[in-house]
């Protein structure tokens, strides 16, 4: 299952297993060393003709070396049903996305906008924030299965639209995380077009070490091509 393709212009390749894949990129002297397993043999005497023992790691590692006579396809199979488990359990679940369905800009690339544009005006009057009650639920199972799963760090992320629109319930799932003290370290991200940080906002963030990523697209003449108000003002 070993297959090595050249990269054009290049002396190195890449190397990689055509059932688990694990590319790496092989030099010259590696494919020497491929050419030394074309036949079954020891490792003793691999390493005798010169191949390192951290080269073997690698090979056995990325499935490149296997024992003889090994079902590598079964192998697989059984990575798979594994997998599959953990998928069922929650057990691959380390990341939480909150999402505020709506935005204080109208940037003409962005699908919000799309979105706001059958009806931004009505999703506002509605009032339609994210409710603490599903957040707390949200948040509870979520830290639920991670200490289920023994995962000792996980992240929290706030994304929108505008996070910070909804910005009353996301302070409350910080500081109902904090409270608790049977959980995982927990790294918290906000991604916000950085228009509603207010002192006090930013006085929390810094606190709980929240870390902010703010969205500018460059100098004011290129941002407010794009990035507008939905009056059509620019937003630098």
């Amino acid at each position: 299952y070993l297959r090595v393709l050249p990269l054009p212009g290049k002396s190195e390749v890449v190397a990689y297993h055509s059932l688990c894949g694990n590319p790496v990129v092989a030099s010259p002297d590696t494919l020497k060393f491929f050419e030394l397993f074309r036949e079954p043999q020891e490792e003793e005497a691999a390493m005798k003709r010169g191949v390192a023992s951290h080269v073997l790691e690698l090979f056995r590692r990325n499935s490149f070396l296997v024992p003889e006579g090994a079902d590598e396809r079964s192998k697989l199979q059984e990575i798979a049903r594994e997998r599959s488990l953990k998928i069922k359990s929650g057990g691959l679940v380390t990341h939480l996305r909150f999402f505020s369905a709506y935005c204080n800009f109208a940037c003409s690339y962005c699908s919000v906008t799309q979105i706001d544009q059958l009806g931004h005006e009505r999703m506002v009057s509605m009032k339609a924030h994210y409710p603490w009650s599903i957040a707390q639920q949200t948040v509870d199972t979520f830290l639920g299965l991670a200490r289920k799963n023994g995962h000792e760090m996980v992240w929290i992320r706030f994304f929108g639209g505008e996070a910070l629109i909804d910005w009353k319930t996301y302070r409350r799932v910080i500081e109902y995380v904090a409270e608790q003290t049977d959980r995982p370290e927990v790294e918290f991200y906000l991604n916000t077009n950085g228009s509603l940080i207010t002192p006090d906002v930013a006085e929390f963030l810094k606190r709980h070490q929240v870390r902010v990523i703010v969205s500018l697209d460059g100098v004011a003449e290129v941002n407010d091509a794009f990035r507008v108000y939905p009056s059509g003002k620019g937003t630098y």
